[in-house]
This record gives C-alpha cells, structure tokens and sequence, in this order.
C-alpha cells in the first residue's frame, strides 16, 4: 500500500510547532500489509529521491535505506501432498519508490526475490522510462520488480529478473489508478541465499565510470581491487586498497 502523508506525523506538541515550514511538508511512503492482525504492518519505507520543483518544496526525503523482510509463502490450496513438503516458501521482500530507481538501490543483507515499486508519474513516456529503470535495479540485483504506477497513462508490469530483453512481463497503459492482477513466478531455491550475479554498476555504484577509467590507464589490478571491496560492502576501504598494491 503506497501513501502520502504529513511528514511530521510522528512528532508531538513542541517539536511539531518548532517545525516551521517542515512541519507542513508530505513524504511519500510504502506499507507492506500482513494479514496477521497482530501484527499488521510488515515494514514501512519512505521515499529518498524526490522530483525537482514537483516535490523538492513540498516534500521530504528520508535517509533510511530500504527494508528488507522475508514473508512466508504457504502452499496453493490445490496442491498434491507430497508437493506441499517444501512450503511454506520464504519470499524475500524489498521497495523503493518512483525516482528511488533512478539509482542503485543500498545495499541489503541478501539478495531481494521481490521489489515493490509504487509510482505516480505524468506521461506515458515518463511512465516508460521508470519502468525500464525500475527493471534494471531488478536485474542488477536478480529479483522480480512488481511495478505499480497510479498516474496518467500509467504503465504497470513485472520487470526484472528473468524477464527477457525487456524485463517485461505484463503491461497495461492508460490504467493509473485502477487494479490488475498478474500471475508469475519467483526462482525458489530450497530456502537458501542464491548468490545471483549483479551488474558492475548495482556493484559500484557511482564508482563505475572509475573503474571503466582505471581499466583504460591499463591499471586493472585496482579496479579489481576496487570491485571486490565493494562487493564485500566495504568502499570506505578503497584508499588503503589502492595503498597495498604501491
């Protein structure tokens, strides 16, 4: 479920009047829904790239990086027993929002198997656009991207990993606002963290083009260098990195 919602909603009494002007500012949010009624919410995140002019005056960005939350998928009412032993199947889940995929997405503890991603553009051409970013974030990181655009002449599908060229699988245009239903499947495997392959940009990031660049000087030891320390979750280390190979 995407909102939007008063971004002082969490503050009280002085600390809303201290606000000022920020305490009248939106923040646009993600809530994952549980059908557990004790425990209703299973994560929430809020947006962290906001649209130039449209939302920079208006809104707040967070700093929180995306959740990541694994729910247990149980067995389809149909299914022969002995199929039934594997289930229930845990489906790793994350989200961004909208220009969120413009960039690599932080780095989680695992591999996502599903990225929600609710939208609200303008055009159709913008609509192609997110969406086609949104499916790269998808492949970069190996999981399916539920894309969910309730704007004008929205487009909305499921991206992403193993999806083809396109990264697409269903798509509707000129439906924002209204539901659909899609039907695909997930990769399961036995309830492990498959180390699936990420792109040299979900790896590096803005570090990219320097890696490209060190390859062209004919220094491919520190890109090298650079890309496993990244991928150990560690860019803080790049200088001493660079330091041992001298």
């Amino acid at each position: 479920m995407s909102f939007e919602e008063p971004a002082n909603n969490g503050l009280e009494g002085d600390d809303k009047e201290r606000g000022g002007h920020r305490a009248k500012l939106l923040r646009n949010g993600m809530a994952l829904i549980s059908p557990d009624p004790k425990d209703p919410v299973v994560f929430e995140y809020f947006k962290r790239n906001l649209v130039p002019i449209a939302e920079s005056y208006s809104h707040t960005a967070s700093s929180n990086n995306p959740p990541l939350s694994t729910i247990q998928i149980p067995a389809p009412p149909r299914l022969p027993k002995p199929e039934k032993r594997s289930f229930p199947r845990p489906l790793s889940v994350t989200t961004s929002i909208c220009l969120d995929f413009t960039q690599p997405i932080p780095s989680l503890p695992h591999h996502p198997d599903l990225i929600l991603a609710p939208a609200r553009t303008w055009h159709p051409a913008i609509g192609l656009a997110m969406a086609s970013l949104a499916s790269a974030r998808g492949d970069e990181l190996g999981a399916s991207v539920v894309w969910c655009d309730g704007g004008s002449g929205a487009v909305n599908g499921v991206y992403g990993y193993g999806r083809g060229n396109k990264g697409l699988l269903v798509e509707e245009v000129g439906n924002g606002g209204r539901s659909w239903v899609a039907t695909f499947g997930v990769p399961y495997n036995g309830g492990k963290d498959e180390e699936r392959a990420k792109t040299v940009y979900a790896s590096a990031g803005g570090f990219a083009p320097l890696l490209f660049l060190l390859g062209i000087l004919g220094v491919g030891w520190g890109a090298e260098n650079i890309l496993e320390r990244l991928n150990a979750g560690a860019p803080g280390e790049l200088e001493d990195g660079l330091r041992e190979r001298e």
